[in-house]
């Protein structure tokens, strides 16, 4: 999950997707999960260990930034086929 506001989402997705799947807990940053999973990622990966996360549209570079400042390193954004920011990736190198 990684949208804030429901209205955020193209009606598409909004009759096809279950919203628990996109949508994160009410008052809650898009990135919220981004960040607690980039948290915990130091106690459940193991030293060359990747955690890779997909992202919405305009997050990459903070998500990013969240998982270097957790001490994740060789971090990396990657685009899909429409050249949008799509996954952020990053290696537990501690």
């Amino acid at each position: 999950p990684y949208v804030a506001n429901i209205h955020e989402l193209d009606e598409s997705v909004r009759e096809f997707e279950p919203l628990e799947a996109l949508l994160v807990p009410a008052g809650q940053d898009g990135t919220y999960y981004h960040e607690l999973l980039s948290e915990t990622s130091r106690y459940r990966l193991k030293k060359g260990g990747m955690l890779a996360m997909e992202v919405g549209a305009s997050q990459g570079r903070k998500v990013a930034r969240i998982m270097e400042e957790v001490g994740l390193s060789f971090v990396t954004i990657k685009e899909d086929l429409n050249s949008i920011e799509r996954v952020v990736a990053g290696i537990w190198s501690q």
